[in-house]
């Protein structure tokens, strides 16, 4: 009876871990299907605050030169 318990236990173990990596193989594709967005997120933000360093920098040009 013991012996059986055990098998149980040990189907159920692994049972749950096949589960386990399943689900964390779902979660990493969706990390991965977010990873291009978030590059094109982080370079908007880069163009955007170059523009904008940019044009502060012709500015101030602009009033010392004046």
């Amino acid at each position: 009876m013991a012996e059986r318990g055990t098998d149980e236990v040990r189907q159920e173990m692994a049972a749950e871990r096949r589960r386990l990596g399943e689900a964390r193989e779902e979660l990493r594709a969706e990390l991965r299907s977010l990873v291009p967005v978030l590059v094109v997120a982080l370079a908007a933000v880069g163009i955007i605050t170059a523009r904008v360093g940019v044009r502060a920098g012709i500015r101030m040009v602009r009033k010392l030169s004046s």
